[in-house]
């Protein structure tokens, strides 16, 4: 029942996620932009560290990271784009907003 109810609470959270934090949008494997507006938040997933880079009007890309047997990872969002390159760890996963999103329509999915 527990397994059921938790399913059901991701599919309500993956329906608030903007349409930019869709897989299409995200980089395994790569980083993309430095430094971080907030530190490394802990995140439970990527789709999650899209959703709080979306949600702060400053953030622009963002870079989620959990390392292996860890049962959150980080996330840490940022105010550029530069420096897109690959990662040494395939735990990494990176997006950018402006990647079919506009800033101003990052929250509504219709005008993703």
């Amino acid at each position: 029942r527990l397994d059921s109810m938790m399913g059901a609470k991701r599919a309500l959270q993956s329906a608030d996620y903007p349409a930019c934090c869709t897989g299409a949008n995200q980089r395994v494997g790569w980083v993309v932009g430095t430094g971080s507006l907030n530190g490394g938040k802990p995140a439970d997933n990527a789709d999650d560290c899209c959703a709080e880079c979306a949600a702060n009007t400053v953030c622009v890309a963002w870079t989620y990271s959990r390392p292996r047997g860890a049962a959150r990872g980080l996330c840490w969002t940022k105010d550029n784009e530069d420096e897109p390159r690959l990662s040494d760890d395939p735990d990494v996963t990176s997006g950018q907003l402006s990647n079919g999103c506009s800033r101003t329509d990052a929250r509504r999915e219709a005008d993703c």
